[in-house]
């Protein structure tokens, strides 16, 4: 959901990541206008008329919107229905109802400073008794397997602030540094059992 820039970024991102069987989009912005649609005309995409019809029985759902409020209703979400949600950086913004916090397995991008940033992350906790030590892991405990995974029949909510994109372009500059001045090394990443 979402037809900005950073809607777009995601979507050119996320799109080669597996086989899509469909791909919806859905901004108030373009659900009735020509406007603003140039960019999404010559992709895989279909362009619904409601938030609804965008996210009934997906499997994934991409929030990338400006919107400062709600802007999905939970009922729509399948049972095992991931949603991301990045938000904008309007006070307490939340594009899910934070209700929802209650009903899904919650992971974010660092759970020490997420919570405190995140606007239904906030509003959950002041108003709907969630409690921040519910989040099941972060995206360093999902990189390294370190924390448990999603099980089936509850939503997925992932919720980013934006440190992991921050984390990514720092290793990137990292390694690029690093393979500069040693041509021969690698990286080389090992899983072990816990």
């Amino acid at each position: 959901m979402g037809s900005g820039d950073v809607a777009w970024a995601h979507f050119r991102h996320a799109y080669p990541l597996r086989s899509w069987r469909e791909v919806r989009l859905f901004s108030p912005s373009l659900a009735d206008s020509v406007d603003g649609k140039g960019r999404w005309l010559d992709q895989p995409v279909e362009i619904t008329r409601s938030a609804e019809d965008c996210v009934r029985n997906a499997d994934v759902v991409i929030l990338a919107t400006s919107s400062a409020k709600p802007v999905i209703d939970a009922v729509w979400l399948g049972g095992d229905t991931l949603v991301t949600s990045i938000s904008t950086n309007a006070v307490q913004a939340h594009e899910v109802s934070p209700a929802f916090l209650n009903e899904a397995q919650v992971y974010c991008d660092d759970r020490r400073t997420t919570p405190g940033s995140a606007g239904e992350m906030q509003l959950a906790s002041s108003q709907h008794g969630w409690d921040k030590a519910s989040i099941r892991g972060d995206l360093a405990g999902l990189a390294t397997g370190t924390c448990p995974l999603p099980v089936p029949g509850r939503p997925i909510f992932f919720r980013s602030i934006g440190l992991g994109l921050e984390d990514v372009a720092i290793a990137e500059a990292i390694l690029s540094a690093h393979s500069a001045n040693s041509p021969a090394s690698y990286c080389s990443h090992e899983r072990v059992a816990s």
